[in-house]
């Protein structure tokens, strides 16, 4: 005699809703360590405009920057 094993509904529902919070915990930590990464950026970002801020103009030019490229030489952004 061949017996199937029959699962219940209800186990299938379980199974398929810890299959989607799952796939939403995948997702919200993807978007949780992205945020972290680019607020970890943003915050080196402004130290470093923050120090070149403090240095004097003659500092500046001998590294190459005037006062007023300080930002665009920190965010890698060309004029």
């Amino acid at each position: 005699m061949n017996a199937t094993l029959k699962t219940h509904p209800a186990a299938n529902t379980a199974e398929s809703i810890l299959n989607v919070y799952e796939k939403v915990a995948g997702f919200v930590a993807a978007h949780v360590a992205a945020y972290a990464a680019a607020a970890e950026k943003e915050m080196h970002a402004q130290r470093a405009i923050r120090d070149l801020y403090g240095m004097s103009d003659r500092e500046l030019r001998d590294i190459g920057i005037t006062r007023g490229e300080i930002e665009q030489a920190v965010r890698g952004q060309a004029q």
